[in-house]
């Protein structure tokens, strides 16, 4: 189960190679940004989803399935108790991408890299 798209790092790789343009001899000597142990975060713009800013390097990790399976029952789990709860106190239901970034994330961990890792 793969949850990082393709495209992220063929996307990346991109746009790296078109705007570094090295010889020969300098792609020996520096390395690649995108491995397949890191991610490079997409930034903190605003064209960027809330819940994916992030600026720097992130340890890139295959989860198990049942530990998707988890953090996804925990994710609906507690998107279907903050609908509920806006419904009850007659506010607004926050979209997906709010509340993913607003309250889910931030209940996940304290730090931000360990809330990327997640999403």
């Amino acid at each position: 189960l793969r949850l990082v798209p393709e495209w992220n790092r063929d996307e990346l790789r991109g746009l790296l190679r078109s705007v570094l343009v090295f010889d020969t001899e300098e792609s020996k000597l520096v390395p690649s940004p995108v491995a397949s142990t890191t991610l490079v975060g997409l930034g903190e713009g605003p064209e960027v989803p809330a819940f994916l800013r992030y600026e720097g390097l992130l340890q890139y990790r295959t989860m198990p399935e049942d530990e998707v399976m988890r953090q996804l029952h925990a994710m609906w789990l507690a998107r279907t108790l903050s609908h509920l709860e806006a419904l009850h106190d007659g506010i607004a239901v926050a979209s997906m991408t709010e509340f993913l970034a607003d309250a889910y994330l931030p209940g996940t961990s304290p730090t931000r890299a360990t809330q990327m890792e997640l999403s």
